[in-house]
């Protein structure tokens, strides 16, 4: 059974499980803290009759429910606050089919940004290729300037980070590599046997405009490499990111988790290359320094799952509010780096490392959970 109920502040309907009664939350449209209703049992005395111009059956006064006799007597109260992101999550709540007096808006079905497929109202997660749907945009989680943002810790970001990676490290570090073996040798391939065919077409005399032609794909096999590149490089990136995101929440991470591009991922990959071209121009204006705080632009472009300008834009914000973190896990991550670069295949296992790293702090400041394996 579920208890439904009215916001009394923005009196969207809401509906809960009935094991959540008396607990506390924030009301998941207008964001005031709410308290869950007990459901009035046969035997008990019904609420006194709401106001005749009220045509909500809760009073709009956020007070606190009834206690149940039982921890009356025990002298217990309902939790507040610490409870408020366990028990109401986005996931408990249900909206009913009319429209709410602020959005007007109805429940409407949820497509797809990664493949396009068209999902039933309130999903979660694609059913056709598993992107998150919950937050479309990251427009839509920004918070109010009145709010205060707590800052990470950068200590707890390693140790959670270390104890993910080596809890799932088959799947996190052969994955990447595995995918990298195909895609990254492939692209070069490529680019060098157009500009082989250009080489070949010059060398053998020019008649035609064999010439002209051999000119071009030498250009364009150069150009070509480039471009080849950062297709391989943003297919790795965000494999590397999904599989990671599943790890993060719980789930078990695998090898093929990082060939998401290929299984409805593409248009995010393409995202993340456009992402990428406009950090690397970024990164040539600032003569490299902004190489150390670019890191959160990619994992929150494929967390959203959200536009280019979108994830720019939000970035830019969360490096402003927690810049000094920033610049820390970045040179943490170019100082494990380079020490690795001292141990046979250091790097190996320290890219994935780092990586996970800089996805733990993506989510540590935009105060979504991350769940830590306990040894």
């Amino acid at each position: 059974m579920s208890i439904e109920f009215q916001c009394p502040h923005c009196q969207t309907t809401l509906r809960t499980p009935d094991e959540k009664a008396g607990l506390s939350a924030k009301c998941p449209s207008c964001g005031e803290k709410i308290w869950v209703p007990y459901q009035q049992s046969a035997g008990s005395t019904p609420p006194p009759p709401p106001p005749a111009e009220e045509d909500h059956p809760f009073d709009a006064r956020p007070i606190p429910p009834p206690l149940p006799s039982k921890a009356a007597q025990q002298g217990q109260f309902p939790p507040l606050g610490d409870d408020e992101d366990e028990v109401f999550e986005e996931e408990t709540f249900g909206f009913d089919d009319e429209p709410s007096p602020r959005s007007g808006s109805s429940r409407r079905e949820v497509t797809c940004k990664a493949c396009g497929f068209i999902n039933e109202p309130g999903a979660q997660s694609c059913d056709d290729c598993g992107a998150r749907l919950n937050r479309p945009s990251g427009r839509s989680r920004r918070r109010t300037e009145e709010e205060t943002i707590a800052d990470f810790e950068v200590g707890s970001t390693f140790s959670d980070a270390w104890a993910v990676y080596t809890d799932q490290m088959v799947p996190l570090l052969f994955g990447p590599l595995l995918l990298s073996l195909l895609v990254i040798p492939g692209a070069f391939m490529l680019a060098f046997a157009i500009a082989c065919g250009g080489m070949s077409l010059v060398a053998g005399g020019g008649g035609g405009g064999g010439g002209a032609l051999g000119a071009v794909l030498i250009i364009g096999g150069y150009l070509s490499f480039f471009g080849l590149f950062l297709l391989a490089q943003s297919t790795v990136m965000t494999g590397t990111c999904w599989a990671q995101f599943r790890a993060l929440r719980g789930e078990q991470a695998t090898i093929g988790d990082h060939f998401f591009t290929f299984s409805g991922g593409f248009s995010v990959t393409w995202r993340v290359i456009v992402l990428l071209m406009i950090l690397t121009l970024g990164v040539i204006l600032t003569c490299g320094l902004g190489a150390l705080v670019i890191w959160p632009f990619a994992p929150l472009l494929v967390y959203r799952n959200c536009s280019v300008l979108e994830a720019l834009s939000e970035g830019v914000e969360l490096i402003g509010k927690h810049f000094g973190n920033v610049l820390l896990l970045g040179l943490a991550g170019m100082g494990v780096m380079i020490l690795s670069g001292f141990v046979p295949l250091g790097q190996l296992f320290a890219s994935p490392f780092v990586a996970m790293l800089h996805t733990v702090a993506c989510l540590r400041m935009i105060d979504e959970p991350v769940v830590v394996p306990i040894k």
